[in-house]
């Protein structure tokens, strides 16, 4: 029976750019490794494998509820029972290469059953290869094989997905991630590192209310409370609003052109860099206005 290892092959922080990861050297498998296998999932939820020096290749569905982990999980599954069938990998060195990195750290943990067939393929697979490991590469980067097994990931896709009945974690998975899509979906001015983090406590408050609405400008009062003489900014030319405030009021004129020498569009100043959310927080205290 072959040992098996679970290794990093390059971890995140080795890398500083793309360019560092699409250079991987594997030659040490490629030299005297008779196999490297590719497993990978695709976003229609198909899964692959294709061995680097045999003849083979393979695709499946995974279901038509089916979490990306598990997607995984099963490529890797069934990456050993297309191995184990070919003579070629008999008393061979054989890597998995695979950047389902939840996966591997799943193997290595006892609480974990979801992965126990995909333990249990690996060891049936070990018997008949001398040595086994099992190879965390990044994703998404030019390695040979590895756009291969993309591309049979998505004709995996591409097959009729057999609906099954999803764990409990699988259900809250699917239901978690379709809620974030569509909530993306309806605020495509969303960006996950969002610079509003960086600034401070007050800042944050201040650029809150103006991308939501719900700060104290008359209009926002008067509008939704019926609070005060009406909407109206005191310039009289338009209901006093954060568009107002920012972009057009005659009476922050001065005070746009110290802050914002040249132009600015909406977007920068409410979803900027850190740096351009900093300067409308500080127009707004300048204006001493209340936010």
């Amino acid at each position: 029976m072959a040992d098996v290892e679970n290794k990093e092959y390059l971890d995140q922080s080795d890398l500083s750019d793309k360019e560092d990861a699409e250079t991987l050297d594997l030659s040490p498998f490629q030299v005297d490794w008779l196999d490297l296998e590719f497993a990978d999932c695709s976003q229609k939820l198909g899964i692959s494998a294709l061995p680097g020096n045999a003849n083979l290749f393979g695709y499946i569905p995974t279901g038509k509820y089916s979490t990306n982990y598990k997607a995984e999980a099963e490529a890797l599954q069934e990456a050993p029972k297309v191995l184990v069938n070919s003579e070629a990998t008999h008393h061979a060195k054989v890597v998995l290469l695979t950047d389902a990195r939840s996966v591997l750290d799943a193997l290595d943990s006892t609480k974990c059953p979801e992965v126990n067939a995909l333990a249990q393929a690996i060891t049936t697979l070990s018997l008949t290869a001398s040595k086994l490991v099992l190879q965390w590469i990044h994703g998404h980067v030019d390695i040979f094989g590895n756009d291969v097994a993309d591309q049979l990931a998505k004709e995996g896709g591409m097959m009729e997905q057999i609906q099954h009945n999803p764990s409990y974690n699988e259900a809250k998975t699917l239901i978690n991630s379709a809620l974030d899509c569509h909530w993306r979906q309806e605020h495509p001015q969303h960006k996950s590192k969002d610079a509003i983090h960086k600034l401070s406590r007050a800042e944050q408050v201040t650029i809150f209310r103006l991308r939501t609405g719900h700060k104290r400008l008359k209009h926002h009062l008067f509008s939704r409370f019926k609070i005060g003489d009406g909407p109206n900014c005191p310039c009289g030319a338009n209901h006093q609003d954060a568009q107002h405030v920012l972009q057009d009021c005659p009476l922050l004129d001065d005070a746009r052109l110290k802050y914002w020498p040249e132009p600015r569009e909406m977007n920068q100043k409410l979803y900027g860099s850190a740096l351009q959310l900093g300067i409308t927080a500080e127009f707004i205290y300048a204006s001493d206005l209340t936010i």
